[in-house]
Formats: structure tokens, C-alpha cells, sequence
């Protein structure tokens, strides 16, 4: 007889370290982060932090962290040495917003690699990263048709 097993979760996004080539990091739609050694080839570390699949990862190399972004509207801020939660925050979303299953929150830093932009289908945002606050927010409701 043959046996089956779950399928394993799939990967959603990917991202390099900055400062060594040899590590990558992936994310879950499990909502896991995994932190991957090439050289090795072993899982390093398994980060939670996340309730629904990874969406969006991204690096400051200046800060040493890593921002993940996923399905569940949070945004969290890892120490990229420690993969440590620093800090945490829910996107501010109005509550008449329905999620569906195809919701997604992406990241992306600044050059200046301080700032990181967040990309959702509600919003986009501007947030420093050091105190994890939202320095500019446009709701999608306010922005002109010819610019969705």
C-alpha cells in the first residue's frame, strides 16, 4: 500500500541576505519564515510571528533586520542576526474591508534603508522602520481611478 503525506507548505516569497549570499530567506504560506544556509544546505532557523502565508520580505542591511509582511495584515520587524521579533504592527485597514483569500501586503525598503514602502490593496504606506511607525498613508479608496 502506499502512503500519503500532507503536502509540504509552498514557498511565497524569497528573499537574499544582504550581507551573505549564502542565506536565504523564505517565506511560508504556513505563515513560517524559513532561513535557509546554501552552503550548508540546512534549514538555519524557523521563525513565527505570522497567522496567515508570508507575503512580502525585505532587508536593511544599515538596521540588520528583516521585515516581513503576510496575508494577515501584519508587519513585523526581525533582527536579521538573532532572526529575534524586535517589533509588530497591524496595517490600519477600515473595518468595513472584507479580506480574501488572495489578500497580500508586500514590502519594499527605501534606498535609504531606514524607511520601507508597504503595498496593499487598501493602501500604500510609508513606515520608519526603528519605531515602526507610519510616516505617510493613502488609502486606495482616495486615490483617482486612472491611477489603480
Amino acid at each position: 500500500m502506499k502512503s500519503m503525506m500532507p503536502p509540504t507548505p509552498a514557498a511565497t516569497c524569497i528573499a537574499c541576505h544582504p550581507s551573505d549570499n549564502n542565506v536565504i530567506i523564505v517565506g511560508m504560506d504556513d505563515s513560517t519564515i524559513i532561513v535557509y544556509s546554501v552552503r550548508l544546505d540546512v534549514v538555519t532557523n524557523w521563525i513565527k510571528g505570522h497567522s496567515k502565508r508570508i507575503t512580502g520580505l525585505a532587508f536593511s542591511n544599515i538596521l540588520n533586520v528583516l521585515v516581513s509582511s503576510g496575508a494577515d495584515s501584519q508587519i513585523v520587524v526581525w533582527d536579521s542576526l538573532s532572526w529575534e521579533r524586535e517589533r509588530s504592527t497591524m496595517l490600519q485597514i477600515s473595518p468595513d474591508w472584507l479580506p480574501t483569500e488572495l489578500s497580500e501586503t508586500f514590502v519594499q525598503f527605501h534606498r535609504d534603508e531606514k524607511h520601507f514602502l508597504v503595498v496593499h490593496e487598501t493602501q500604500i504606506a510609508i513606515y520608519e522602520t526603528t519605531k515602526l511607525e507610519c510616516v505617510k498613508q493613502v488609502s486606495s479608496l482616495s486615490l483617482s481611478p486612472a491611477l489603480i
